[in-house]
């Protein structure tokens, strides 16, 4: 265990520039309490790979709990709208992540996302088509922010005019989540995610009437209607999970790995 190297991910410089600060916790302090947000930070890639690896010391059940604690309010907010999100993959311990795992993966198989890749070339032609007369362009507004958003409501079958609410969606979770907030900012978040839900419940419910050749209705035919496999709210979980995982931490990780190529084009 060593010091707090000055973690703080909530104001500059470390919001703007966390690199620096890791940097020096991998040298420094590879394990240390911050006590900021009452988590412990491990900085060192075998380290954190080792976490992951013991499964009996550690748990991933609190990993999208919000690191500001949710006060009253915002908590009745999700009571009164029926909030219904549940543990599902990357927040789940053993044996229900195996169950979830297993039987997500009945349904999102490597020949569903080998189908994607003509949506995603035509897609990215289409934007880069509209900025390439001008020669240049903001590439994450242009391009890296909005193209996720269209795969990931292609896959899961939503039409690709909501893609601003799954934008908006996605952006409100990590703030919900990993923001510092005020009471009021957490009530308003919490609405947010509340009317978001209920567009996932409609979703699943339209899909269950009426089966299309999506990923939402790939999980309902695995679930069989048995509640044993998969829940109504477990699968609109599953459905939560992958429009944050597949918007904005690949919108992140395309911008970050554009800028790499830019400053070294050999990485």
């Amino acid at each position: 265990m060593t010091a707090d190297p000055g973690y703080d991910p909530f104001h500059d410089p470390m919001l703007g520039d966390p690199y620096p600060l890791f940097a020096r916790a991998r040298e420094e302090a590879p394990v240390f309490y911050a006590a900021q947000i009452d988590h412990w930070v491990v900085a060192r890639r075998a380290d954190i790979l080792e976490v992951f690896r013991d499964l009996d010391s550690f748990s991933a059940t609190n990993s999208i709990t919000p690191i500001t604690e949710l006060g009253p309010g915002a908590q009745q907010i999700l009571r009164d709208g029926g909030w219904g999100i549940t543990p599902a993959l990357g927040n789940n311990d053993r044996p229900e992540h195996l169950r979830f795992r297993r039987n997500v993966s009945r349904a999102f198989t490597a020949r569903r996302v080998a189908e994607l890749e003509p949506f995603i070339t035509e897609r990215a032609h289409e934007v880069v088509d509209g900025f390439a007369a001008a020669g240049e362009a903001d590439l994450v507004s242009a391009l890296l922010w909005e193209l996720p958003a269209r795969v990931i409501l292609h896959l899961l079958g939503i039409p690709e005019e909501s893609a601003p609410i799954v934008q908006e969606a996605a952006d409100n979770r990590v703030r919900f989540i990993w923001g510092s907030l005020e009471p009021l900012e957490q009530e308003r978040l919490a609405e947010a995610m509340v009317r978001f839900w209920a567009h996932l419940r409609q979703l699943v419910e339209e899909r269950i009437a009426s089966p299309r050749s999506d990923l939402t209705s790939a999980l309902l035919e695995v679930r069989g209607g048995d509640d044993s496999v998969f829940t109504v709210d477990e699968i609109c979980s599953v459905l939560f999970a992958f429009l944050t995982a597949g918007h904005e931490t690949t919108s992140s990780l395309l911008a970050n790995a554009v800028r790499r190529l830019l400053e070294d084009p050999t990485a």
